[in-house]
């Protein structure tokens, strides 16, 4: 089996490229020519130590180009059976809400018709958490919900991610069977700067504050080969899948994550005003040093929030369990501290 993969130098691409080879697929991956594997080569060799494998990064065909280029993307998917689509641009600054509209729907669009043109059999759209939305502030939430051009959204990124969607369910209708995954917070073996598991270094640094509200998080290793798993059986075909390895306190989160990493823990709670106001505080500083704020006004308001999610589609559909948040957090925390020594 040929795969293709657009992001595969994120943090999802990456695992997902480390899976597909483990399990024998030939994988095909789209990277620009300026951007760094330094990362995804760390991450290979730590997923080897850690499940005695020798799967080889260079074993990656490599296309260079971009979403916004033709050529690269028909070169990537002119002889693939499933396409992974996994690269986007990640951020809560809702003042970069036109650069991630072009890159995660425009970049969407070019994805589909590419694997409409070149008759892939099967496309699988890595999406989020973000683009689902929670209404009635429903204490649990799931796949149902009735599509709609009208939803509101805390965040840019979640209105650019359910668009994204519209765009890869135009391809059920060319021909081209549709997986969506929406997964919620990631953590796991990463770069620690302007990433999901960027609140690893902001507690190392001294954060003092920790909101009030529930998190949602999911380990890396599962959202990649749950995925796969998914993308292997028709039955889950044309269907939205919830990737959730549990839900926690903030407070508890931030507070394993200091002692994990023998850090001062975060102690003081606050709730939704105090943590949109200091939320624009670090925004606006950010602005000031060029330095990624850990926290965003948009971040504020759903960390203050109470609701987790209902994964027994994804468990019935692949019978796989998630890792515990404990363990994944526990993981997480033992790679950054080898990236400081």
């Amino acid at each position: 089996m040929n795969a293709a993969i657009t992001g595969a130098t994120g943090f999802i691409g990456t695992y997902l490229s480390y899976y597909l080879l483990s399990k024998g697929y030939k994988v095909i991956a789209l990277k620009r020519e300026t951007s760094s594997i330094d990362m995804p080569i760390k991450v290979f060799k730590h997923l080897n130590d850690l499940e005695g494998k020798s799967i080889s990064f260079n074993d990656i065909e490599w296309v260079n180009g971009d979403l916004f280029d033709a050529d690269s993307l028909d070169e990537l998917t002119s002889n693939c059976d499933v396409c992974f689509h996994a690269a986007a641009m990640v951020s809560f600054n809702n003042k970069l809400a036109d650069e991630m509209m072009k890159i995660n729907v425009e970049g969407t669009t070019h994805v589909v018709n590419a694997c409409v043109q070149n008759k892939v059999k099967k496309l699988v759209m890595v999406s989020s958490v973000a683009a689902l939305p929670n209404q009635n502030d429903k204490p649990v939430i799931d796949e149902t919900f009735q599509t709609t051009t009208f939803f509101k959204f805390e965040s840019a990124y979640g209105i650019s991610k359910y668009r994204a969607e519209m765009e890869a369910w135009r391809a059920h209708g060319e021909g081209t069977d549709v997986y969506v995954v929406n997964p919620t917070v990631v953590l796991g073996a990463w770069r620690f700067k302007a990433s999901s598991v960027q609140m690893f270094d902001a507690v190392d640094k001294g954060m003092p504050f920790y909101s009030k509200g529930t998190g949602s998080f999911v380990d890396a290793r599962d959202v990649a080969q749950i995925t796969i798993n998914l993308s292997e059986n028709e039955a889950n075909a044309n269907k939205r899948f919830i990737l959730c390895g549990g839900s926690v306190l903030y407070k508890h989160f931030l507070q394993q994550i200091a002692q994990l990493i023998n850090a001062k823990k975060p102690s003081i709670g606050v709730g939704k005003n105090i943590s949109v106001f200091i939320a624009t505080i670090w925004q606006f500083l950010g602005r000031i040093t060029g330095k990624s704020a850990p926290l965003t006004p948009a971040m504020a308001r759903a960390a203050n929030r109470h609701f987790t999610y209902n994964t027994q589609k994804v468990q019935k559909a692949t019978g796989l369990a998630f890792m515990p948040v404990d363990e994944t957090i526990k993981w997480t925390a033992s790679f950054y501290n080898e990236q400081k020594a």
